[in-house]
C-alpha cells in the first residue's frame, strides 16, 4: 500500500536518513517510526521525574518530627 509524502521537507529527511544508513526509504520511516513508537509507549509506563519527586516529599513531609532540637542547634559545631 503506497504512502505519498506531500511534504517537501520531510521527503527530504527521510531520503537523507536513507541515504546515510545505506537503507530504502521504507527501511529509513519504518525505524524512525519505530524508534517514536517505543519512547511513547516508555513515557506512558515510567513515571515522570517530577510525579516521583512531589510523591517523595510527600511522603517525607508526613513524617512525624522527632528531633526537637532549634535549626540552629542541629547547625552548631558544639
Amino acid at each position: 500500500m503506497p504512502i505519498t509524502v506531500k511534504n517537501e521537507k520531510v521527503e527530504n529527511m527521510v531520503r537523507e536518513v536513507a541515504r546515510l544508513s545505506g537503507c530504502s526509504l521504507t527501511d529509513a520511516i519504518g525505524h524512525a517510526l519505530g524508534n517514536q513508537l517505543r519512547q511513547l509507549k516508555q513515557a506512558r509506563r515510567a513515571p515522570r521525574t517530577q510525579d516521583v519527586l512531589l510523591e517523595i516529599s510527600s511522603r517525607c513531609g508526613a513524617l512525624p518530627d522527632v528531633d526537637t532540637r532549634s535549626p540552629e542547634e542541629i547547625l552548631a559545631f558544639i
